[in-house]
């Protein structure tokens, strides 16, 4: 087995971060609904940024390594997208139920 292989077998660790930032937005998502008062969405909106960045960062890390293993690891790949999808969408969710949340409030 080589190098790349054994790595290939643990790398699921190192992308754990592709399940975890979905998550991440929906407690934002969450946390709208339990706070009372008026509502800061700019610690929001840098966390989901910044997830966001890492997600496709990730994505071109993932689309270097299958080029540089011959199409060997597709499957991270596909995650890290779905994921990145999923994320955004999830991000736009939050926005708009903030603004809806804020109109209700005042």
């Amino acid at each position: 087995m080589n190098t790349l292989t054994q790595l290939m077998q643990y790398f699921g660790y190192a992308a754990a971060f592709a399940f975890i930032a979905p998550a991440i937005i929906l407690c934002s998502i969450a946390r709208l609904g339990l706070i009372k008062g008026k509502l800061n969405i700019i610690p929001d909106i840098i966390t989901h940024i910044l997830l966001l960045i890492g997600l496709g960062v990730g994505l071109v890390f993932q689309g270097a390594l299958i080029d540089l293993t011959d199409n060997a690891y597709p499957i991270w790949l596909y995650v890290y997208a779905a994921s990145l999808i999923i994320s955004a969408v999830l991000s736009i969710v939050h926005l708009i139920l903030y603004r809806k949340l804020s109109q209700l409030r005042q």
